[in-house]
């Protein structure tokens, strides 16, 4: 039974690869005529996977009715069926049938919450099954649950190393009887238990539809023990037969969570491709994932997939992008761009295959769209929804009046493009006919809406430059003999290279001292998304390039249509990855909409008109130097790293001794489509969804609302 259980894993495996790349949009690729697009239409969102991108999966999960009813059955051609209701109130933990290692098995809770915290100390998972074998109570503490016996054995090793027990147990089981009703079959599982066995209620359906519950029992590891236990049972009088496995399957155990009166059921699934469904009543049904804390809409279905459990939120489309609107734009937002957003939400998940992430069609994180389920929802996010019901965007493959051809547009999205989109060709390699660049000087609103505060850069009278947030300077209203406005520092506060206080471009380079007097060279705002700055280091691009010595020279050597950068130049050799949107990962930004100021670069007028050009020069041996007014001759800015610069009309410039960059950019994310805060600012203007949508996407047309 092994090896015809792994045999359909492995087939399923080969199978979901396959889909994953037919299912992929690529560049350029037109999606197929949608029709009519209704709010019902059913969509799978993959809430816990483990995928080729990520891995967000738990070995057991926690699912609770939100109004305190839960049912447990399987989706048939006619519909939900159930086969089990949760006692009001409880959650019920569903975990694959697979191998497990028993830690121990004790008579008393404080017992086997010590081998539990035991498990925990190791890094190793723990369930405790509340357990009963000839009248006797007893919690079995084990470690899993694992696809292979080969895993679970190797856990094994791990749980023997701290003392605790390594006897593996799995799914290899006995059937001794089948029953019309839970009830019976918990009498028929109970009087094997009386006699010294393991026994449990497993539930399915026939294939006409009727529910059938069984009495299996036992855990064995392998066809041996089963085999021997079979034995045992017959010359007890109990007839049994190994478990059929090919039809779907509940099997119910109990466990306690976190205390002794915590007792829940413990339901177990097929681990390569049967699903156990949770749906809930009330207005609306809907189910909680204790382990991810949201709520959600709709069916939870539980199903292995690539080794690991997975968890399937089934629901209408337009409920589900109730939950997706107000994680992509905020509540409070102008009703006109969530009404965009809710259409470009709806075209882009219609768009995507049914399987394209094999056994769902979209997933819950920024890889597709945000999705929070019913826990996100909002009243204005939901009337977005629900005012443009089953609208989508479409686009004319350039057949007037046939729309028999017509295809429902990829609608690409993000926060803030920089002030102008992105043409597919950048992003992509090559062309898509809706996605061309488009003015997006709305971007800039999120910097007024956010109220951003004001940073000073700043020279202190060590030398050092860097910025300070505004409320830590007094503009004293002098200037000093260039023309350099002079502050002063109103309490000890930190220097950062970089007008941000998060952890990667923040960090602090030194501190400014209450009383010191500064000199203020600019006023910029603090990091936004639409307009942002990142500094490099020669030696920190050589790293991030993989060169073989630091960067001396750093140019952008080609760009798009709407002004991002394609490929760069570093020490002369051409930076250009598979696909232009690659740069943002290259450098660590969040834009390809840059420019490129090196710091280090700068030419200096000498006597008898001769010229110094740096970093050249410097490689050459000179040191650059400064005479002051009385004619002093001294390095310039001493032993500082930076120093600045006035050139003849007056303009100063902050200049680094040694090579490094400054990228100027704006935007987060690819560009394409939509920008959100776009969105926001047109609709604050009082364009309209439909317009909004037709500004960002090229040639576009709204089908009615259904």
């Amino acid at each position: 039974m092994q090896t015809q259980k792994r045999a359909m894993w492995r087939k399923l495996s080969i199978g979901v690869c396959s889909l994953l790349f037919a299912g992929t949009l690529m560049p350029g690729e037109l999606l197929p005529h949608a029709g009519a697009v209704s709010g019902s239409d059913p969509i799978r969102v993959a809430v816990s996977i483990n995928s080729d991108k990520y891995n967000n999966t738990f070995d057991t999960v926690s699912l609770t009715g939100r109004l305190g009813e839960l049912f447990v059955g399987f989706n048939t051609n006619s519909g939900f069926r159930s086969v089990y209701q949760v006692p009001k109130d409880k959650s019920i933990r569903g975990s694959l049938d697979n191998f497990y290692v028993i830690a121990g098995e004790v008579n008393s809770w404080p017992e086997a919450a010590a081998i539990r915290d035991k498990l925990t100390a190791a890094g190793l998972t723990s369930t405790i099954f509340v357990e009963t074998r000839a009248g006797r109570k007893f919690y079995q503490v084990v470690n899993g649950f694992y696809e292979t016996l080969t895993e679970a054995q190797s856990a094994a090793n791990s749980t023997g190393r701290t003392g605790l027990g390594t006897k593996i147990a799995g799914w290899y089981r006995l059937q001794a009887g089948s029953h019309s009703t839970y009830d019976a079959a918990k009498q028929g599982a109970d009087s094997i238990r009386a006699q010294g066995y393991d026994a449990y209620v497993s539930a399915r359906q026939t294939a006409a539809g009727v529910n059938s519950y069984e009495v299996w029992v036992g855990n064995g590891a392998s066809s041996a023990e089963r085999d021997a236990l079979k034995n045992e049972l017959a010359g007890k009088g109990i007839a049994s037969a190994p478990v059929d496995y090919t039809s779907n399957y509940v099997l119910f155990k109990q466990d306690a969570v976190g205390a002794e009166t915590n007792v829940s059921d413990h339901l177990f699934i097929e681990s390569t491709k049967q699903e156990a469904v949770f749906q809930a009543n009330g207005s609306p049904g809907a189910v909680r994932f204790e382990e991810k804390g949201i709520t959600y809409r709709g069916q939870l279905i539980l199903r292995g997939y690539r080794q690991r459990l997975a968890v399937v939120n089934k629901l209408p489309l337009d409920d589900y992008l109730k939950g997706v609107v107000p994680r992509e734009m905020s509540t409070g937002w102008p009703l006109e761009a969530l009404k965009a957003q809710a259409v470009a939400a709806r075209s882009y998940a219609v768009g995507q295959s049914p399987t394209k992430w094999g056994i769902a069609q979209v997933d819950d994180t920024v890889w597709e769209q945000a999705y929070g389920g019913y826990t996100w929802e909002k009243t204005d996010t939901t009337q977005a929804v629900d005012t443009t019901r089953g609208q989508v965007l479409m686009y004319n493959n350039g057949t007037p009046n046939d729309s028999s051809d017509d295809s429902v547009v990829n609608t690409f999205f993000s926060a803030t493009h920089g002030g102008r989109s992105a043409d597919g060709t950048e992003v992509w390699g090559n062309a898509v006919p809706y996605l061309r660049p488009v003015d997006s000087h709305w971007d800039m609103i999120s910097i007024e809406i956010n109220r951003e505060p004001d940073w000073h850069r700043v020279m202190l009278p060590s030398g050092m430059v860097g910025y300070v947030r505004h409320d830590f300077v007094s503009k004293t209203g002098n200037k000093n003999s260039v023309g350099l406005e002079e502050g002063l520092i109103l309490a000890e506060t930190n220097v950062r290279p970089l007008p941000d206080i998060s952890r990667i471009t923040g960090r602090v380079i030194g501190t400014a001292q209450q009383g010191e007097r500064v000199l203020i060279l600019e006023t910029r705002k603090e990091y936004d998304d639409s307009a942002w700055m990142r500094g490099f280091s020669a030696a920190e691009l050589q790293n991030k390039l993989g060169l073989s010595s630091p960067v001396t020279l750093l140019t952008i050597a080609e760009q798009g249509p709407s002004g991002r950068v394609r490929s760069v130049s570093a020490n002369g050799q051409i930076i250009r990855p598979r696909t232009g949107d690659e740069i943002r990962s290259v450098f660590g930004v969040t834009s390809t909409l840059f420019s490129i100021e090196q710091t280090g670069e700068y030419t200096v007028l000498g006597a008898n008109g001769r010229t110094s050009s740096y970093p050249a020069a410097k490689m050459q041996g000179q040191i650059l130097h400064a005479v002051s007014g009385n004619g002093t001759v001294s390095q310039a800015n001493g032993s500082g790293d930076s120093f600045i610069m006035i050139n003849n009309t007056g303009k100063t410039r902050v200049a680094t001794k040694d090579p490094a960059y400054i990228l100027w950019g704006g935007g987060n994310g690819h560009g394409l489509g939509m920008s959100q805060w776009g969105a926001y600012g047109m609709a604050r203007e009082g364009y309209k969804y439909d317009q909004i949508l037709k500004h960002y996407y090229y040639n576009t047309y709204l089908t009615p609302v259904q």
